[in-house]
């Protein structure tokens, strides 16, 4: 449906981060899920972000990855004992891909407690105060293509400890 053609397909982790090394011939990367500093840190060992300076190919990414895209990443705690930790940091530096800050799972995280506290309205809102978080249903996602970004699916704003609601199901919004 895509019209891409696969080829050929590797995976870079901690047992092969050589495979970044040939970025030049890669077409579409990849960026998967996981503990967003953890995976943030790995790409800092990989100095991708200034590898991706100069990257013209495709790059698709969900759950931690979409978040590290970010220029500045918003790194809500998700573990147990990041949200009371005051070492924790919330924003870190990501890949510079883009600016906005995603926040994936609505649908499941939005009730969910961390650290005896409500994960959206205690510690998000919070961290929000001068930053805007687009916090995605999973199906929602954000397109950039030619400078124009689209958002598509249902999706909501929380900035300065506020929430709306910017776009729905089967709509789609420019950013």
């Amino acid at each position: 449906m895509s019209g891409l053609n696969l080829s050929y397909i590797d995976i870079c982790d901690n047992r092969n981060p050589e495979v970044i090394d040939n970025l030049e011939k890669i077409d579409v990367l990849i960026f998967t899920g996981g503990h967003v500093p953890t995976q943030n840190q790995f790409m800092k060992r990989l100095r991708l972000r200034e590898r991706l300076s100069d990257y013209n190919g495709i790059i698709i990414a969900w759950s931690a990855g979409s978040m590290n895209c970010a220029d500045l990443v918003y790194a809500g705690p998700e573990l147990k004992g990041e949200a009371v930790d005051p070492l924790y940091e919330r924003w870190i530096t990501g890949l510079g891909i883009t600016d906005i800050n995603i926040l994936p799972h609505m649908q499941y995280i939005r009730d969910d407690w961390l650290d005896g506290m409500r994960l959206i309205e205690d510690i998000t809102f919070a961290d929000s105060v001068g930053h805007e978080i687009i916090a995605l249903n999973d199906g929602s996602y954000i397109m950039i293509e030619d400078g124009k970004t689209t958002l598509y699916g249902e999706a909501y704003v929380i900035k300065d400890r506020q929430q709306t609601q910017i776009c729905k199901d089967g709509q789609a919004v420019l950013l």
